[in-house]
């Protein structure tokens, strides 16, 4: 019954597609479990509540802020289903805030300094992203979707290693692989 509903929502949001005889993951943020996700450089915390953009409060939300080591600041999660032929939707909100010292942006790269994805730079507001990602280029010993923050487009930086700064906020993280 669930999964129903799951496939009943994802397929309203995402437009038409089929998830019969494929696999999705659905973040769950709800609780203080970080849902396998791990960072480098960057704290994570889960089951963060009422982030406010002053318009929007989402809570259930995955909360990252960077060290203050001069280097990339990442989030990332590992997903063993990927093989290096599949197409995905990648489906999330985010909430960079515009007091950040530094982070005004994030990238998203497949595999660890792989391939990127998109740059993510909207920040002050919580925005959808709906990403169709043609073939995921992972490799074997590394099917992951890194998460690198970024400050004027670098993935290098001097983060302000504060729990209240350099922070971006993840929520509803989805991959669907895409019916062929």
């Amino acid at each position: 019954m669930i999964r129903r509903i799951q496939r009943q929502i994802i397929s309203s949001l995402s437009g038409d597609i089929s998830l019969d005889s494929d696999w999705w993951y659905n973040s769950n943020f709800r609780t203080a479990d970080t849902d396998g996700w791990a960072a480098t450089r960057m704290t994570r915390t889960s089951g963060v509540n009422s982030i406010s953009d002053g318009t929007i409060i989402r809570s259930g939300v995955l909360s990252a802020y960077c060290s203050a080591d001069n280097n990339t600041h990442s989030i990332f999660r590992n997903y063993t289903m990927f093989t290096a032929s599949d197409p995905v939707l990648l489906i999330f909100d985010y909430y960079i805030p515009s007091t950040n010292t530094n982070l005004d942006g994030f990238s998203l790269r497949s595999a660890t300094g792989g391939t990127l994805i998109k740059n993510i730079s909207v920040t002050g507001a919580w925005t959808r992203e709906e990403i169709e990602i043609s073939s995921v280029a992972v490799a074997s010993t590394d099917p992951r979707i890194n998460i690198l923050g970024t400050k004027a487009g670098a993935v290098t930086f001097a983060g302000a290693g504060s729990p209240t700064d350099d922070i971006f906020y993840i929520q509803n993280w989805q991959i669907i692989k895409r019916v062929a």
